[in-house]
């Protein structure tokens, strides 16, 4: 509607509210935290005081943009839009399969979401497999969820949730554990444990869940 103002968490969003016909008076492109969206000057305290504000969101969202806002004197209205949840056709046993050959170099996961489903989708023997698969998150929290879960490793961090951090994300896990494959002596019976390429400090603020 005219007259309302638009911020946006990361480039995909701001991008398919331009492509709607709304401007965005604010983006934050490649960041994934509400604390770098409180910290422009259009949610400042001044300017928020006694105003509605609409946050989308999916559903379970961080309550942080929310409680803040909230605390500056706005109006907040929550508008919960989605939830993830697991492909209703997902073939676990194939998956488990694949975990189990070592088909599967490396798995990523773009939400803490993405991650309990996928973890849930498998019985006993294919969360084995699976916890001792190489792991790309997108976040320090999502890092620290895939410990709790039981991951044998620390997992890569990449430094966003846009497709092209996770691939140089990727291409980064994949330089190391070439090298580290060259440069060290391997008996047939083990194989070195990739690298963990931290971009972000994991004891930071956990970030908000992209998309």
């Amino acid at each position: 509607p005219d007259g309302v103002g638009c911020l946006a968490i990361g480039g995909a969003s701001a991008r398919a509210v331009r492509e709607a016909g709304v401007p965005v008076a604010h983006d934050t492109p490649g960041a994934l935290r509400s604390e770098e969206l409180l910290a422009t000057p259009e949610l400042a305290a001044g300017c928020v005081r006694g105003r509605r504000v609409v946050i989308l969101r999916g559903e379970g969202g961080r309550e942080l943009l929310g409680a803040e806002l909230g605390r500056r004197g706005a109006e907040v209205v929550i508008a919960e839009l989605y939830r993830r949840a697991p492909p209703p056709d997902a073939d676990p046993q194939r998956l488990a399969g694949w975990l189990r050959d070592g088909a599967i170099d490396i798995v990523t996961a773009s939400s803490n979401e993405s991650l309990t489903n996928l973890f849930d989708l498998l019985d006993a023997r294919g969360r084995e497999s699976l916890l001792s698969t190489p792991l790309l998150v997108v976040s320090p929290r999502a890092a620290r969820l895939a410990r709790d879960l039981g991951w044998s490793h620390a997992p890569v961090i990449a430094t966003g949730a846009d497709a092209a951090a996770i691939v140089a994300a990727l291409a980064g896990w994949h330089s190391a554990r070439t090298t580290e494959h060259t440069t060290h002596t391997i008996t047939p019976a083990t194989t070195p444990e990739p690298p963990a390429i931290t971009a972000r400090d994991p004891t930071s603020d956990p970030p908000e869940d992209p998309t």
